[in-house]
């Protein structure tokens, strides 16, 4: 089968490869803990608490379904999500460290869902090797 050369100016996505599938992963866990996070934050508003957990719980759900799309705003909704919390997290218990240890765990205990950015923002002009 003859190799043929991607077209660097196609504006479609690439729909195979270790960038798209993790993309999708990531989409797809996004929209669980957002579907999670906010219906505890629902709960958590009925009993009178913080109304932080309502709207970062659909905040994560938009971005993961953004991404299930092929949309990198899901990205960008991301980022700005995390940016919300550890504003919040130091909004709410200052500078101290034991305090911050569980808030700022959630935000930054998730790691692979920023490497979706590399993958998606800055697509290759060239068939990946992988």
């Amino acid at each position: 089968m003859p190799h043929v050369a991607a077209d660097p100016t196609s504006t479609q996505p690439r729909r195979s490869g270790l960038a798209f599938w993790w993309t999708m992963f990531v989409g797809g866990l996004l929209v669980i803990l957002g579907l999670l996070i906010g219906a505890g934050g629902a709960w958590l508003i009925a009993l009178g608490g913080s109304w932080y957990y309502l709207p970062t719980g659909i905040a994560l759900l938009v971005a993961g379904g953004l991404l299930l799309s092929g949309n990198v705003a899901g990205i960008w909704l991301y980022v700005l999500t995390w940016i919300a919390t550890l504003a919040w997290a130091y909004w709410e218990v200052g500078m101290d460290s034991w305090g911050l240890m569980p808030r700022g765990a959630g935000a930054d205990g998730h790691p692979c869902f920023r490497a979706v950015g590399p993958a998606r923002l800055w697509p290759p002009t060239h068939e990946a090797a992988w």
